[in-house]
Protein backbone atom coordinates (compact mmCIF):
# COMPACT_ATOMS: atom_id res chain seq x y z
CA UNK A 1 0.00 0.00 0.00
CA UNK A 2 2.82 2.41 0.90
CA UNK A 3 4.53 1.81 -2.45
CA UNK A 4 1.31 2.58 -4.31
CA UNK A 5 0.88 5.90 -2.46
CA UNK A 6 4.53 6.79 -3.03
CA UNK A 7 4.14 5.98 -6.73
CA UNK A 8 0.97 8.11 -6.96
CA UNK A 9 2.79 11.02 -5.28
CA UNK A 10 5.63 10.70 -7.74
CA UNK A 11 3.25 10.74 -10.70
CA UNK A 12 1.44 13.78 -9.29
CA UNK A 13 4.75 15.58 -8.83
CA UNK A 14 5.87 14.76 -12.38
CA UNK A 15 2.57 16.02 -13.79
CA UNK A 16 2.80 19.21 -11.73
CA UNK A 17 6.38 19.90 -12.79
CA UNK A 18 5.63 19.16 -16.44
CA UNK A 19 2.61 21.47 -16.37
CA UNK A 20 4.71 24.29 -14.97
CA UNK A 21 7.24 23.73 -17.76
CA UNK A 22 4.47 23.96 -20.37
CA UNK A 23 3.28 27.24 -18.85
CA UNK A 24 6.80 28.70 -18.67
CA UNK A 25 7.65 27.59 -22.20
CA UNK A 26 4.35 29.05 -23.42
CA UNK A 27 5.25 32.42 -21.92
CA UNK A 28 8.69 32.21 -23.53
CA UNK A 29 7.00 31.45 -26.82
CA UNK A 30 4.95 34.64 -26.60
CA UNK A 31 8.07 36.69 -25.85
CA UNK A 32 9.92 35.04 -28.70
CA UNK A 33 7.07 35.70 -31.14
CA UNK A 34 7.11 39.38 -30.16
CA UNK A 35 10.88 39.54 -30.69
CA UNK A 36 10.46 38.16 -34.22
CA UNK A 37 7.75 40.73 -34.98
CA UNK A 38 9.88 43.57 -33.62
CA UNK A 39 12.96 42.48 -35.56
CA UNK A 40 10.93 42.04 -38.74
CA UNK A 41 9.38 45.50 -38.37
CA UNK A 42 12.80 47.02 -37.82
CA UNK A 43 14.17 45.30 -40.90
CA UNK A 44 11.29 46.52 -43.08
CA UNK A 45 11.60 50.08 -41.76
CA UNK A 46 15.35 50.15 -42.39
CA UNK A 47 14.85 48.72 -45.87
CA UNK A 48 12.27 51.41 -46.59
CA UNK A 49 14.63 54.10 -45.34
CA UNK A 50 17.34 52.82 -47.68
CA UNK A 51 14.85 53.00 -50.54
CA UNK A 52 14.16 56.61 -49.66
CA UNK A 53 17.85 57.43 -49.47
CA UNK A 54 17.70 58.12 -45.73
CA UNK A 55 19.32 55.09 -44.18
CA UNK A 56 22.64 53.34 -44.28
CA UNK A 57 23.11 49.85 -45.72
CA UNK A 58 24.73 48.75 -42.46
CA UNK A 59 21.42 49.42 -40.67
CA UNK A 60 19.63 46.99 -42.96
CA UNK A 61 22.37 44.42 -42.45
CA UNK A 62 22.20 44.77 -38.68
CA UNK A 63 18.43 44.50 -38.62
CA UNK A 64 18.57 41.45 -40.93
CA UNK A 65 21.02 39.83 -38.53
CA UNK A 66 18.77 40.66 -35.58
CA UNK A 67 15.81 39.17 -37.42
CA UNK A 68 17.74 35.98 -38.14
CA UNK A 69 18.81 35.72 -34.50
CA UNK A 70 15.25 36.20 -33.27
CA UNK A 71 13.93 33.62 -35.73
CA UNK A 72 16.50 31.06 -34.58
CA UNK A 73 15.59 31.75 -30.96
CA UNK A 74 11.91 31.35 -31.86
CA UNK A 75 12.54 27.95 -33.44
CA UNK A 76 14.42 26.84 -30.35
CA UNK A 77 11.58 28.08 -28.15
CA UNK A 78 8.98 26.21 -30.22
CA UNK A 79 11.05 23.05 -29.88
CA UNK A 80 11.33 23.48 -26.11
CA UNK A 81 7.60 24.17 -25.83
CA UNK A 82 6.75 21.04 -27.83
CA UNK A 83 9.13 18.99 -25.71
CA UNK A 84 7.47 20.29 -22.53
CA UNK A 85 4.04 19.36 -23.89
CA UNK A 86 5.23 15.83 -24.65
CA UNK A 87 6.71 15.52 -21.17
CA UNK A 88 3.36 16.54 -19.70
CA UNK A 89 1.50 14.03 -21.84
CA UNK A 90 3.98 11.33 -20.82
CA UNK A 91 3.62 12.20 -17.14
CA UNK A 92 -0.16 11.98 -17.46
CA UNK A 93 0.13 8.46 -18.83
CA UNK A 94 -0.17 9.13 -22.53
CA UNK A 95 2.36 6.87 -24.12
CA UNK A 96 0.68 5.70 -27.30
CA UNK A 97 1.28 6.81 -30.86
CA UNK A 98 -2.36 7.26 -31.84
CA UNK A 99 -2.95 10.95 -32.51
CA UNK A 100 -6.71 10.61 -32.62
CA UNK A 101 -6.89 9.77 -36.29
Amino acid sequence: MYNKIRWMDQVAQEISEARVQVLVRGEQLEVSEQAVRTASDSYLKNLERIGQGQGLPIEVLQSAQAMETSERAYLSTVSNYNRAQLQLLWAMGWCGTDFGG
